[in-house]
């Protein structure tokens, strides 16, 4: 990256800077130099400042064709001369107190980006990198199993708490969670995670009482920084959660944002939102509506906890995506449980993601769903799901893959052995083609969680999606399997027969996919089941006007799932067609130019 700064600028807050520019009355209207400033600022990020040449951007930007004649042709010196002054008025007027500042020096096209002042850098760091803390999952140490649900979610509250500490990363919750019921050396941990320290402990519960026992250890040596057990009665757990937060901070010598804060004041609540956290975190169908019941439960007993209203929307939102309810009865609660949430508490950065994922895959507002998905990186940059549904659910949908690509590898960064965001980082490589490294990313997801069922779903749909580039029929049979597997794991119905049927049809058993689409076509006139899955099998069988119908059907239904149509490979063969576009305009994207693959 280029920088004048002597501290580095990183890439999300030169992300929240571009968004602010663009939103500016300076760029509200100033398409090209907008698609300019983003175009090159992205790439720079990526890596490939030494790409941006004017043959590049003059087919990327200003939609040249491959025919471009830089030496004849002056648009992109003419707009980048554009550019620089029109960043000049900016930063002179509108963003006259932005510490971030992005400049182009005459006779390049990668942008400098710097501090305004060194007022505005980060502090120096002690060390190369930022410290940085595991806090491993708490053990259950209670005879009581059900009480699991109890030591978990100790350790997110401390996860979210030390969250708060200047300074400090903290790795997120899935890549900690990975480890649980494991005995592995500390020091293997933290190569692993590339953590500094590790925070273990247990819990025993026992009536009202609890006894819980904390260790704070030291990566390099293995030595213990800082112990200590607490015997409290439940009503003052959330003091002693308070305090073994400012003790690991003394311990660092280092400050912090704010106060750590907590959900609630009220233990029932509480107790019922760390239940609906555990539910939620299986990842099921089952497990999406017993959350629900209990994030209503806690709100039932407070209901201004804004934590568990972000919960309930998260849950309703996953069942929406995942489950066999009409997108329609249950994404506007979503939203609505959201919205109370932000308004509840402005500061929560969860609740703003969550908003963000309703705004994206149903209200198709590309623009809001952004704002609020920055706005929760703005408040806890180290927030990893922020960035990886930044990436997924807003980004890749509108053809931005390269910016989804960088938002989901920093969103990795935070949190490496998170199998969804692994996973996530396959679908963006698998998008653009780049199979060989989608296929690694699925499997490292599987070697960290063998029983992840999207990474085999997406390992069947990235044969599903290009088998032109399969000659084997052993290999599609591989790809039938998965989806066999994924099926299986989800424990749901709804990823089965749309899968197999395509899967059917790849192998050559063509009228046994018929067979099964009319079963299918039956059962949706029942059950919800998404129009876009039944539309990807009339693709397949070659059945363009079927296909076309199912998805203006989609558009009705308002299906999550029609979010990544303009990047979804298994419609590759509709693209030519003007009812595509017309689709794809439904929902608020405007491709400028086809998506190629690499």
């Amino acid at each position: 990256m280029s920088s004048e700064s002597a501290s580095p600028v990183f890439p999300e807050v030169v992300q929240n800077e571009v968004a602010k520019i663009l939103s500016s009355q300076q760029f509200a209207q100033a398409g090209r130099l907008s698609r300019f400033l983003k175009f090159t600022v992205t790439e720079t990020l990526a890596g490939h400042a030494d790409d941006l040449k004017e043959y590049a951007i003059g087919t990327a930007v200003f939609d040249r064709r491959e025919s471009f004649d830089p030496r004849t042709e002056s648009i992109v010196r003419v707009q980048a001369v554009a550019l620089r002054a029109r960043l000049k008025k900016y930063y002179a007027t509108e963003g006259v107190n932005d510490p971030i500042i992005i400049e182009y020096k005459k006779g390049s096209y990668a942008p400098v980006l710097r501090y305004r002042s060194d007022d505005d850098r980060p502090a120096k760091p002690t060390t190369a990198n930022p410290a940085s803390i595991a806090v491993l999952p708490f053990v259950n140490m209670s005879s009581d199993p059900e009480n699991e649900y109890f030591s978990d979610g100790l350790t997110e509250e401390l996860i979210s708490a030390l969250s708060n500490v200047k300074g400090m990363r903290v790795v997120a919750r899935t890549s900690v969670f990975q480890y649980k019921g494991k005995s592995e050396d500390v020091r293997k941990i933290g190569a692993e995670l590339s953590a500094h320290m590790v925070l273990e402990g247990s819990v025993r519960k026992s009536g009202d009482r609890l006894r819980i026992t904390v260790q704070l250890i030291e990566v390099a040596n293995g030595y213990h920084m800082w112990s200590r057990t607490y015997r409290v009665e439940m009503k003052d757990l959330f003091t002693v959660q308070e305090e073994i937060a400012r003790a690991i901070v003394a311990t660092l010598s280092e400050g912090s944002r704010g106060p750590t804060g907590r959900h609630t004041g009220n233990l029932d609540a509480y107790h019922n939102y760390l239940r609906g956290r555990f539910h939620l975190n299986k990842w099921t169908e089952d497990g999406f509506r017993k959350s629900i019941e209990f994030f209503e439960a806690a709100i039932e007993k407070d209901p201004e906890m804004a934590a568990a209203w972000a919960g309930v929307s998260d849950a309703r939102f996953f069942l929406a995506c995942y489950g066999q309810m009409a997108p329609q009865e249950l994404m506007p609660k979503a939203r609505m449980a959201a919205e109370k949430a932000t308004a509840l508490d402005p500061s929560l950065a969860e609740a703003h993601v969550s908003l963000g994922a309703v705004r994206a895959l149903y209200d198709w507002d590309w623009l809001g769903s952004e704002e609020q998905f920055c706005r929760a990186i703005e408040l806890d940059p180290d927030c990893a799901q922020a960035y990886q549904w930044w990436g997924v659910l807003c980004l890749l949908p509108q053809g931005r893959v390269k910016e989804a690509e960088t938002a989901i590898r920093r969103a990795l960064d935070l949190d490496p052995l998170s199998p969804g965001i692994g996973t996530s980082l396959g679908l963006a490589y698998f998008v653009q083609g780049r199979d060989n490294e989608a296929i690694a990313c699925f499997a490292k997801a599987l070697e960290t969680d063998p029983n992840f069922y999207l990474a085999h779903w997406w390992l069947g749909a990235r044969v599903g999606g290009r088998p032109a580039i399969y000659l084997q029929r052993s290999m599609l049979l591989k790809g039938f399997a998965q989806f066999r597997r994924a099926g299986a794991l989800s424990k749901r119905d709804w990823s089965d027969p749309a899968k197999f049927i395509y899967g059917h049809e790849l192998v050559g058993k063509r009228s046994k996919a018929r067979r099964m689409l009319d079963e299918l076509t039956r059962i949706s006139d029942k059950q919800y089941f998404s129009p876009v899955m039944i539309a990807a099998i009339h693709v397949a069988l070659a059945e363009a006007d079927a296909a076309f119908e199912w998805l203006e059907k989609a558009c009705l239904a308002r299906d999550p799932w029609l979010a990544w149509l303009s990047v979804d490979r298994r419609f590759d063969s509709l693209r030519q067609d003007s009812r595509f576009a017309a689709v794809l305009k439904k929902i608020g994207i405007v491709i400028s130019a086809p998506l190629t693959v690499n």
